[in-house]
Order: C-alpha cells, then sequence, then structure tokens
C-alpha cells in the first residue's frame, strides 16, 4: 500500500490466508477514538469478523489510517482469488469520493480491464477475479533446493581445479578463499533478492493452504525461519564443497562433517537471537520510530559489551595452557592492558593460526589464541602477534570499529525517517520491493567500505604500536611466519583488503622493514 493515500480513502488488501486488510485514512486533526469508532461502527453493521485494529499516525502527509484485519477476498485456487463487490459497497460509506480502491498482491493478473488508480484496482459494481504468477509458490523451493544444489556444484568444480592445478600453493589458496567469500556474498544477496521479489508472497500463498486460518505472526515466524533455513544450506553447500579442497591443499586434518557441525551450532545460536531481537525491534519500530534508532543503539551497545563472552563459549574455546597463559598474562600486564580472560580457540584440526582481541570493556575484554599458534609460533613470534593486539587494546580499536558499524546505520535510517515524504512520493513510480532492494544492496556495501577502510588504518595503528614495543622486524619476522603457517598470500588487491579489513601482508611487512628502527613507522 502506498504512504501517500490522501484523506478519505479507504484501501483494501486481498492477501492469502487469514490477513486480509481494510485501511481506513482519515485527516490528521480526526481524534483516534472517533476514527476507531466510525471503523468499527461500519464492521459491526456490516457483520464483519475484525481479527485486529491498530490506529497509525501519519501513514501519508497529514493522515491517520485505521488498519482493520477483516476477511476481504476468498480463494478460488491456489494461484486465484475473487473480491466480492459486496465488500467494497459495504465500506464505501467512509470513502469522500465514494471509491474504494483494491490493492493486490504484486505480480497478480487482473480478469478483464478495471478501472486503476496509481496500481490499484478501483472496485465498482462487479466482483475483481486475479491470478497470482505461477512462479510465486515455486521461488521457495528455487531459492530453499536449487540455489544450494547450484552453488554447491559450481563451487565444488572450481575448488577441484585448484586442486588439480600446479600453480604455486598460496595461490591456490588464495582463489578458493575469494571464491567462498564471493559464492557467500552472491548467495546471501539471491536469498534476499528472492525473498523481496516474491519468495515471501510465496510462502504466505503456502502456508495460506495448508492452513488458511493461521494468524499473521506465525506467517511472520515462518517466513523468517525459512529464510534462516535457506541461508543456512547456502553455508553447508559451501562447506560441502571447499573444506575437502581446503584440507588437501593447506594439508590440514579438519573433518567436513566437523565443519558443517560447527556451522549449523553457530547458526541456531545467532537465529535465535537474532529472532528475538528482530521480534522486539520490528514492534519498536510499529510503536515509534525513534525509539527504534534508539533500540538500534541499545542492540550494538550490549553486541560490543557481550559479544566477546557469547564468541568464547559459542566457539568452545577454552583456557589458556601453561605455561603460555602465565607468559602472555605477563606481556599484557607490561603493555597496561587489562582482559577478564586468555582463552584458547580449538581449530578441529583447520591449523588456522591467529591471535585476537575483543570487548571494550576490560571487565569482559578477552583474547583468542587458536591451538595451531601456541604450536607453530616461536616465543618471539607470538610476543610480537600479542604486541600487535595490545595495540588494538590500548587504542580503543574495537570502540572505533563499533561507532564506525553505528554511524552508517544511524545516518541511513534517520535519514529515511527525515526524507518519509520525499520516500512516499518515490514510492509512487518504484514499487515498494525496488527500494527495499536497493536498501539491502545500499547497507552492506557502505558498511563493508567503512569498516574495510577503518579497518586498515587501525591494523596500521596497531602495527606501529607493536613496532614501537618489540620492534619492527620482529612482528615482520611474526607476520611471515603467519602467512607461511596460514598458506596465505603475501600480495592481494585492494577489494580483498578491503573485505578482510586488514591490509595485505606483503605491504604490511614491506613497510615495517622500510620503516626507520629508531621510530614507528608512519602511518601510509
Amino acid at each position: 500500500m502506498p504512504y501517500d493515500y490522501g484523506p478519505g480513502e479507504v484501501i483494501l488488501r486481498d492477501e492469502p490466508g487469514s490477513r486480509d486488510r481494510v485501511s481506513v485514512v482519515f485527516p490528521e486533526d480526526t481524534p483516534h477514538e472517533d476514527a476507531e469508532a466510525r471503523v468499527r461502527d461500519v464492521a459491526e453493521a456490516n457483520g464483519l469478523e475484525v481479527a485486529d485494529l491498530d490506529v497509525v499516525d501519519n501513514s501519508g502527509p497529514d493522515t491517520v489510517r485505521v488498519q482493520v484485519t477483516t476477511p476481504v477476498g476468498t480463494a478460488t485456487s491456489l494461484l486465484g482469488a475473487t473480491v466480492p463487490a459486496s465488500v467494497a459497497q459495504q465500506w464505501a460509506g467512509l470513502s469522500e469520493s465514494g471509491e474504494v480502491h483494491l490493492s493486490l498482491p504484486r505480480w497478480s493478473t487482473v480478469d478483464g480491464d478495471p478501472k486503476r488508480h496509481d496500481g490499484d484496482v478501483v472496485m465498482g459494481g462487479e466482483a475483481i477475479s486475479y491470478r497470482q504468477a505461477w512462479w510465486i509458490p515455486v521461488l521457495p523451493a528455487l531459492l530453499l533446493v536449487v540455489l544450494p544444489v547450484v552453488i554447491h556444484l559450481l563451487l565444488r568444480g572450481y575448488a577441484r581445479r585448484q586442486v588439480a592445478s600446479e600453480e604455486e600453493r598460496d595461490v591456490r589458496v588464495h582463489r578458493l578463499r575469494v571464491a567462498t567469500s564471493a559464492t557467500l556474498l552472491g548467495g546471501m544477496l539471491l536469498l534476499v533478492a528472492g525473498s523481496l521479489l516474491g519468495g515471501q508472497d510465496g510462502v504466505t500463498l503456502l502456508l495460506a493452504a495448508v492452513a488458511p486460518e493461521a494468524p499473521g505472526w506465525l506467517a511472520i515466524a515462518v517466513r523468517f525461519s525459512l529464510l534462516l533455513l535457506a541461508l543456512v544450506l547456502v553455508v553447508l553447500a559451501v562447506l560441502l564443497a571447499v573444506v575437502p579442497a581446503d584440507r588437501e591443499l593447506r594439508r590440514t586434518e579438519q573433518s567436513t562433517g566437523g565443519a558443517v557441525r560447527e556451522a549449523v551450532r553457530a547458526f541456531l545460536v545467532i537465529g535465535v537471537l537474532g529472532g528475538v531481537v528482530g521480534g522486539i525491534g520490528g514492534a519498536v519500530m510499529v510503536w515509534d520510530t525513534w525509539a527504534y534508532l534508539a533500540f538500534l543503539v541499545v542492540v550494538m551497545v550490549v553486541v560490543a559489551v557481550l559479544g566477546p563472552m557469547l564468541i568464547s563459549r559459542m566457539m568452545r574455546t577454552r583456557e589458556l595452557p601453561e605455561p603460555h597463559r602465565s607468559r602472555l598474562r605477563e606481556q599484557l600486564e607490561a603493555h597496561d592492558v587489562r582482559v577478564r580472560d586468555l582463552r584458547m580457540i580449538d581449530t578441529r584440526g583447520g591449523k588456522v593460526v591467529n591471535a585476537a582481541i575483543s570487548g571494550v570493556l576490560p571487565q569482559l575484554r578477552y583474547v583468542f589464541v587458536t591451538d595451531h599458534a601456541l604450536e607453530v609460533l616461536s616465543e618471539e613470534d607470538l610476543e610480537a602477534v600479542l604486541a600487535h593486539e595490545a595495540g588494538h587494546g590500548k587504542g580503543h580499536h574495537l570502540l572505533i570499529k563499533a561507532g564506525a558499524a553505528l554511524l552508517p546505520l544511524l545516518l541511513i535510517v534517520g535519514g529515511g525517517w527525515a526524507a518519509r515524504e520525499q520516500l512516499g512520493r518515490l514510492l509512487e513510480t518504484v514499487p515498494l520491493w525496488g527500494v527495499l532492494a536497493a536498501v539491502w544492496l545500499i547497507v552492506p556495501v557502505l558498511l563493508i567500505t567503512v569498516q574495510g577502510v577503518v579497518g586498515i588504518a587501525l591494523e596500521k595503528r596497531a602495527d606501529d604500536y607493536a613496532a614501537r614495543t618489540v620492534g619492527a622486524e620482529r612482528l615482520a619476522s611474526a607476520l611471515d611466519a603467519l602467512a607461511e603457517a596460514n598458506v596465505a598470500k603475501r600480495r592481494t588487491g585492494w577489494l580483498w583488503n578491503l573485505l578482510q579489513q586488514h591490509p595485505g601482508l606483503e605491504g604490511r611487512i614491506a613497510r615495517l622493514r622500510s620503516a626507520p628502527r629508531s621510530e614507528a613507522p608512519a602511518d601510509g
């Protein structure tokens, strides 16, 4: 339904199942009680069942909208439905012009040639019959089954070609990593696009056929669950294609089954938390937009503060063994960096060499070190890597990155609210799914760009700190050891560096070794 319906207009919305709606638009100065009473009077006079009723301010310029959930159309088949003329006549008394508009599902084909208004059908003295596009109920199956299978087959073929290639091992591993990242991003974009273009409508249609009296909240829950399931299946398809090739190329001991189990476990945790937060956020957004902005800020602060604790439990970390634990804690104390705990990540044969500091508050800050890093790095290399992580902690880099993630979101949401009238006019010519698709594309690109630029700059600052405290050559040597152990390509492109939020290893090492030994290297 467009956002700029004027006062005195009545709009019928026919949807599969029990989610039909009638919206009546009143002038802004109409008291909510009066608007609600007029709508209820019509419903009671016509013996209509009212499942839900909401009064919403500013649904368009200077308006108040009353939205009531009540039957509109009658299904004639899985794809077809008819809206009787009597339904329009029941509500015509609330329309200043006497016209009642009918808003149909996207991609619908209407029988005959009825009068139109801004894309809606104007109800006359005859019933309106329509059919939805044949591919709408097919689209969920395409997203749930066909997309993961195609992704798996294409990526598995590419992975096998990299294994069979005779090029340098780090080049082949890098290509596989790039292909994996590109496939995951592309798969997620296709899922979102498919969902916006009709996947959600298809789920609603199929649910209505199975359970026609299902409440609206159940349809929302089913759509969210199936979208999450489709995402899990895409990730599993990627893992099943990539893990065997990665195991052969990097000569690891990671099992495909183990990687799949860890991915499923992570998605279950994230899915449950995301569903709870998303549900609360949706309710807050309906209530008040500024409250929703405040909610976003609170959520990001909570994630920044409690995220390390969640990571520690989700990744099944364990206490760093001695003597590494005591030695690394002493080194952190020498850097004047306080942490709650030092944890070891079990890579389960993945042979990943890495370390990270996480947490904006010292009381909830953790240092994570992979098991393979303890096995292959020398004490000097491990000390240099820890000095780099200490540089992140002392420079409050995690707090800066959280702010860099929050600012674009606030600008987008705040800008959208400030320009809501212009967006309403935009919706006159651009369908809602097109606007949503643009938002889904712009927001990730903006976040990736901002986080990438900020992340690269902060990595250089952390390198500078480590160079000042343990020496530039020691850190360069440690980075060399990391690259060798991870079979990482040293020279990488700017786009990959942006996605990884790290400068290329070759540039980092060259920058450290070219800096004067008596001072930190300059940013650049």
